[in-house]
């Protein structure tokens, strides 16, 4: 059997070639590893969003709240302008 193609590569040389090609692969402890990392990134991420999410309620409450006290500010001046109106006008 001819253990060299046209090329002259040899069933050796492709060996090392492939070994050559798997010493840079992550191993399963560098993937725990990794896995590891990236959960915790993420739980950090959980936790700012979560952060976040509270202070968008909070202004959500503090402008709805303000929405209601400029709604009865503006029903109150229209009663006192329809007041004033009334003690404006000649009889």
């Amino acid at each position: 059997m001819n253990d060299k193609n046209k090329k002259g590569m040899t069933v050796e040389k492709l060996a090392v070639m492939v070994a050559r090609g798997f010493e840079k692969t992550a191993t399963k402890d560098d993937l725990k590893i990794l896995d590891v990392k990236l959960s915790n990134r993420l739980d950090d991420l959980d936790r700012k969003i979560d952060k976040v999410d509270f202070r968008v309620d909070q202004v959500h409450d503090i402008l709805d709240g303000g929405e209601k006290d400029f709604l009865s500010l503006q029903r109150r001046a229209q009663v006192l302008e329809k007041g004033t109106k009334v003690v404006g006008t000649k009889i």
